[in-house]
């Protein structure tokens, strides 16, 4: 802004200088003793750190819990549900066995 408007930009910092000579001719204000008690006697008590590390240990350690037994649950529900309960016939070994022993199709055939 300086450089785009240079008597705007003078105008503003002459006036930002003014502003801070009256605030600091301005009295300042200390608070009396009996008001700084007051304000300390109404803020609220620190907590025990002690006490939330240990609730944070503890929620943490619970979600673990959670999560080991639904992770064995699932290990001991999945077989069950999964794998089928009677087996497809074998197939024939001659009819794998001429599966794989015929002549690989000629690429020129294919295209």
């Amino acid at each position: 802004m300086a450089a785009v408007e240079p008597l705007v930009t003078g105008r503003v910092v002459d006036e930002a200088r003014r502003l801070d000579q009256i605030l600091a001719g301005a009295p300042s204000a200390v608070p009396s003793p009996q008001l700084r008690d007051r304000i300390v006697r109404a803020a609220p008590a620190a907590r025990a750190a002690a006490w939330r590390w240990v609730s944070g240990v503890g929620l943490g350690a619970g979600l673990a819990a959670a999560c080991v037994a639904g992770v064995a649950a699932g290990l001991v529900v999945t077989p069950s549900t999964i794998a089928p309960t009677s087996h497809a016939a074998d197939p024939d070994p001659t009819e794998e066995a001429a599966i794989l022993l015929r002549e690989p199709p000629d690429l020129a055939e294919m295209s």
